[in-house]
């Protein structure tokens, strides 16, 4: 498969067929999580699958609202975070997202229906109990495992690019604004706002550009207005501020 099409075609399944999954398989989609990258290589993933247990299976799946497609899945895989491997809260949630990631294409490269399950969060603690487990595995997400039913729902709708890519830089070919800001006009603007001596400005320059998304025009304006100020009104500015 490749990557790419892999992504393309991954839907959330949740309505299962009683087809068992080969333990072969499960092993390969366990093995894609491993493969996900982690801050230290810390790997801090931990894996709890049940399958073939029903009544295991069926009680974890009445911790979430959606127990009643859950508990039609073959397996389940509940994703913890082993604490004692964790050094960075943030970091550590990225690396389980990751792994989880590749569990899902790895599952659609195989030809089963997955869907991350993360509301069965609010039961982390009456989950862990269940499973047995000590208190330094902390519930990440369950990861709802079988052969689809029927043809997944079509995917939601995403967000197109220019909605979500804040900023650009440098800028693309026929845009003048971080050209603007790059010059010495520019410069010296934002030195006079900010009192930043303009060698520091480049940095300035990128944090700004990124705020304001290029399209807040009147703050380009605002910065162009400053430029053509004298010296002395906008150090009265800048003492005024203070």
């Amino acid at each position: 498969m490749n990557v790419l099409d892999g992504i393309g075609q991954r839907r959330s399944v949740r309505s299962f067929a009683k087809v068992q999954i080969a333990r072969n398989k499960i092993d390969a989609i366990l093995e894609a999580g491993t493969l996900a990258p982690s801050g230290k290589n810390g790997q801090p993933w931990r894996f709890f699958v049940v399958q073939r247990e029903k009544d295991l299976l069926r009680r974890i799946a009445e911790q979430t609202v959606y127990h009643a497609w859950v508990s039609e899945a073959d397996c389940l895989i509940l994703v913890f975070l082993d604490r004692e491997k964790s050094y960075h809260e943030i970091k550590d949630a990225q690396a389980i997202g990751a792994c989880i990631e590749n569990m899902l294409l790895a599952a659609e490269e195989l030809g089963i229906g997955a869907c991350w399950n993360g509301e069965i969060l609010r039961n982390a603690e009456e989950v862990r109990n269940m499973c047995s487990l000590a208190e330094r595995y902390q519930l990440m997400a369950l990861l709802v495992l079988g052969y689809a039913k029927e043809k997944p729902q079509e995917r939601m709708p995403r967000l197109p690019l220019p909605e979500v890519v804040l900023s650009w830089v440098p800028a693309r070919s026929g845009s003048s604004k971080t050209q603007w800001i790059s010059s010495p006009k520019g410069a010296r603007a934002l030195s006079s706002c900010t009192g930043f001596p303009p060698f520091r400005t480049p940095i300035l320059s990128w944090c700004l550009t990124t705020a304001t998304l290029w399209n807040k025009e009147r703050t380009k304006s605002s910065w162009k207005r400053t430029a053509s100020m004298p010296s002395s009104t906008t150090a009265s500015l800048r003492r005024n501020k203070t």
